[in-house]
């Protein structure tokens, strides 16, 4: 009988952290569940930390590296026999309840697609540094993505399966790298899945500087807002882009980077970036009137 849960977990170079990782999979009390890992070239010891673990709902697939997440999520969905897919990354972990939690949502509206709950973001000696904590308003999850930003965070995120085969998966095109996520559910809300936000902390965000965005918040920068035109432009295109917000949301991305270039003592960077941000909104609002004109309107 196929498993309610197939928990999809990447992993690259994470011999310091998936033990514990993997670990909290098994400490789950619902149990309902299968883990799929899939590793992207790791050769710290990977492999023996996670074949040591005698349980035979653990798949456990190497693959030479892709230098893409998105690529090594895809591969662990299609070997999935799950209902639902519990994203987990390798250097995350959750509450021993996550998905007993998850599963009593999905039984109190059978009709969700994807639920999200709270997460801590710690250090790696364990301290709390902050919250991730969202809730939804009374927009379409859709409009709310576009122009609030991502509010979900990938291993809080349980999505059924059929609706992720639906909209085409991860995409892995390299300008979507640490961005692939929001894509993927902006796809989910387009085509009118159904989102519920868990307000309980079930779990931790590791921040470490190893860690995707950690490692250059600029190219994610440029990454989301490649990815972002993706949607913004056939909106622009049709007449129902909110130019305003769609610009708004651009100014507070790129203010965002200045402070978190400003905070990592590049201030040069951070100057140059607060200096191009207006050239970024011009080009935008450019774009747009393009993509109108284009389509034939005024």
């Amino acid at each position: 009988m196929a498993p309610r849960f197939s928990v999809i977990m990447p992993t690259h170079q994470a011999a310091a952290f998936i033990e514990r990782t993997v670990q909290c999979v098994l400490d789950q009390t619902c149990a309902d569940w299968e883990l799929v890992v899939v590793d992207n070239g790791s050769t710290d010891g990977t492999e023996a930390i996670v074949r040591a673990f005698d349980d035979v709902r653990i798949r456990y697939r190497w693959q030479q590296d892709s230098g893409l997440p998105a690529n090594s999520r895809n591969v662990a969905i299609r070997m999935a026999a799950g209902d639902f897919l519990a994203f987990m990354d390798a250097d995350d972990w959750w509450a021993p309840d996550k998905l007993e939690r998850v599963a009593a949502a999905l039984d109190d509206d059978p009709a969700i697609d994807l639920v999200c709950h709270d997460m801590d973001v710690v250090d790696p000696q364990g301290r709390v540094l902050g919250k991730r904590s969202y809730s939804l308003d009374e927009r379409d999850a859709y409009t709310q993505l576009l122009y609030r930003g991502c509010f979900l965070t990938t291993s809080a995120t349980t999505l059924r399966c059929s609706r992720a085969r639906e909209v085409g998966l991860f995409d892995e095109h390299p300008d979507f790298r640490t961005v692939e996520d929001f894509d993927l559910w902006l796809k989910v809300a387009r085509a009118g899945g159904r989102f519920r936000l868990l307000n309980e902390t079930l779990g931790a965000y590791l921040v470490h500087p190893g860690g995707a965005l950690a490692s250059d918040v600029e190219r994610h920068y440029e990454n989301t807002w490649t990815m972002l035109h993706t949607h913004y432009l056939p909106l622009a295109a049709a007449g129902s882009l909110d130019v305003r917000a769609a610009l708004w949301r651009r100014t507070r991305s790129g203010l965002s980077l200045v402070r978190a270039l400003a905070r990592a003592r590049r201030r040069l960077r951070a100057a140059a970036r607060l200096g191009r941000l207006s050239c970024d909104l011009a080009g935008d609002a450019a774009a747009y009137r393009r993509a109108r004109r284009e389509a034939g309107r005024p």
